[in-house]
């Protein structure tokens, strides 16, 4: 009996699935050895390198961040300057071909008087002294504001848009005045001191009653008056524009006119 004891000690301990299980647990205690000692460390080599690596790219991307927005501001300070730059060059582009515009517009239109005469040309068909009924007859077809003492005409002249007659409101209702009004867009071609070149050009210079008033006594008892860069008066014997009175009055009553009269 002893011995078969004995006997079914030994053979459990020998039992195939014993020892498999003893070679099992210390296949298991290698494994873990292994990935404790070799796999693990080397997955954690691994983890930190590619962490320093994914900071390395960081800081990279930083830097690159940095220049970028230090360039784009470097290019937007040179824009800014350029910008400037090229727009004072369009400005002076722009006034010497608003000075050229003017040139050409002053050439197109030359002379706007015939052989000195008071009248400019082409409007030149009714004088003062004349009839007013002339004014209807001569621009028949043409727009014209009729009012108490006054006719204007809307005509298409190189330099005047509208003329418009003053007349006496008693028989036999005689032009006594007239006044030749500048275009408005014309003027902005020509320049404002055109019409007073003109004047000048022809008729010398003016006498100068006050600050932007001129006379211009010219021949057959007529006398021109400017006191607009856009408009100029023809009128006859004594008579002037109103608003002058004053003026022609302090004139004549200074030492500058009595000297001219004594001269």
């Amino acid at each position: 009996m002893a011995d078969d004891s004995t006997s079914g000690k030994r053979g459990w301990a020998e039992h195939p699935v014993y020892v498999a299980g003893i070679s099992v647990a210390g296949t298991i205690a290698i494994c873990i050895a292994a990935y404790k000692e070799v796999l693990l460390p080397a997955q954690m080599a691994r983890s930190e390198f590619e962490i320093l690596q994914l900071n390395r790219d960081l800081e990279s991307l930083r830097s690159e961040s940095a220049k970028i927005v230090t360039v784009a501001e470097k290019e937007k300070s040179t824009d800014a300057s350029e910008i400037k730059r090229l727009s004072t060059e369009l400005g002076l582009v722009k006034e010497t071909l608003k000075e050229i515009n003017a040139e050409f517009a002053g050439f197109k239109l030359g002379n706007i008087f015939f052989e000195s005469g008071v009248y400019p040309a082409s409007l030149d068909g009714v004088k003062v002294g004349q009839s007013v009924e002339a004014v209807e007859k001569k621009f028949e077809g043409l727009s014209i504001e009729k009012k108490d003492g006054y006719l204007s005409v809307s005509v298409d002249h190189p330099l005047f848009d509208s003329v418009t007659f003053y007349y006496l409101d008693e028989a036999p209702f005689s032009i006594y005045q007239i006044m030749y009004s500048v275009s408005y867009e014309v003027e902005k071609e020509v320049g404002a001191k055109y019409l007073h070149s003109q004047l000048e050009r022809n008729f010398g210079e003016p006498i100068k009653m006050e600050e932007n008033r001129f006379v211009w006594a010219v021949k057959g008892g007529l006398t021109i008056f400017k006191d607009s860069d856009r408009a100029y008066i023809v009128s006859a014997g004594n008579s002037y524009p109103g608003g002058w009175d004053r003026v022609l009055r302090r004139y004549l009553d200074s030492i500058p006119a009595k000297k001219d009269i004594a001269e």
